[in-house]
């Protein structure tokens, strides 16, 4: 899980945690120039994933991803996979095999969000749908042939702020359905 950090410094950021019978230990990427982490999901082995970001010169709304394997190594996580640097990359799940599921962000600030898998045997980014920027991938059956996700449409401006829809999807065999949950406000 997140928390904010009222105590020591940074005081304000958010810190990773891990809870191991009952006992919380804080998690934090190392180095000097974090100023956050945030951990989303742990695999049956204890790996654990998440993003952490850093002091400028980064642009304001950078991130990176992180794994912290389960035997305590800490290794950054940034898809390149299509050849470009991302402004974010920020895995939400891990699956047993180690892939990695979640969106990277591009442009400052931040104007589309692309759902992307990492995996041990390479990984892709979801263009769904195109008209629809604002795509990330939450969740998968262990073999991925169903994937499940968001993704947001446009408000009346055109814009992903105030009075833009989030939307579910499933994509299964590759195929994508959206939908959305029946009185959805």
């Amino acid at each position: 899980g997140t928390y904010k950090n009222s105590g020591a410094a940074p005081a304000g950021n958010n810190q990773g945690f891990v809870m191991t019978n009952g006992k919380y230990t804080a998690l934090n990427f190392p180095g000097d120039t974090v100023t956050s982490t945030v951990a989303t999901a742990i695999d049956p082995l204890g790996d654990i994933v998440g993003n952490y970001a850093l002091k400028s010169p980064e642009p304001a709304g950078n991130a990176h991803g992180f794994l912290l394997t389960f035997n305590g190594a800490w290794v950054p996580v940034d898809y390149t996979g299509d050849g470009k640097n991302h402004l974010m990359t920020s895995p939400y799940r891990i699956l047993p095999d180690g892939t990695m599921l979640g969106c990277v962000h591009d442009g400052n600030p931040p104007t589309v969000m692309r759902g992307v898998v990492i995996s041990p045997n390479g990984g892709g980014l979801l263009d769904y749908p195109d008209d629809k920027p604002y795509a990330m991938y939450y969740g998968a059956t262990p073999n991925r042939e169903t994937m499940v996700g968001t993704y947001t449409s446009a408000n009346a401006t055109g814009g992903f702020g105030a009075g833009s829809v989030a939307h579910g999807y499933l994509q299964r065999y590759g195929k994508v359905v959206p939908f959305d949950v029946p009185s959805q406000t």
